[in-house]
């Protein structure tokens, strides 16, 4: 297991997560993907087939489509994240304990994070729209000028 902050809050996720994990229900999952709700963030869960539980905690604001991968269309944090801990540290993500890969993981995570924050830059769709909201707004004052000149 381990843990890295994208962004610092005080939320406190690592005792979520163990929340999560040693609920009665939890013996009961019987899907590789799944989300969950407390408060204000959402948990992705995903289970590998070796077993490994990877847990994405995001605002509820988020754009659920970059936690998991959907073919070639984009990538997902979480199917990043599982390959590269299965790339790099099969046999040890199995054995673990709670913050035994802090050290290993933190660079991943981190250049994870870096990526997945910028959805912008991920989302061609959300660049459109941010794109159109500037040229809305440099509208909108343009208009508001031309409004003020002809009523002098």
């Amino acid at each position: 297991m381990a843990a890295f902050e994208c962004l610092k809050f005080s939320y406190n996720y690592l005792e979520k997560v163990s929340m999560v994990l040693t609920s009665p229900g939890w013996a009961t999952v019987t899907t590789d993907k799944l989300s969950l709700e407390d408060g204000g963030y959402l948990f992705f869960v995903l289970i590998d087939e070796g077993g490994r539980v990877l847990i994405a905690i995001t605002s509820r604001s988020y754009t659920s489509r970059f936690i998991y991968s959907s073919g070639s269309s984009h990538r997902g944090v979480l199917s990043v994240l599982q390959k590269e801990v299965v790339d790099r540290f099969a046999d040890l993500s199995l054995t673990a304990g709670p913050n035994g890969l802090n050290g290993k993981m933190n660079p991943i995570l981190k250049m994870l994070c870096n990526e997945f924050n910028d959805l912008k830059a991920l989302d061609k769709i959300a660049g459109v729209q941010a794109k159109v909201d500037a040229v809305t707004g440099v509208m909108k004052e343009n208009m508001s000028l031309a409004l003020k000149n002809n009523d002098r």
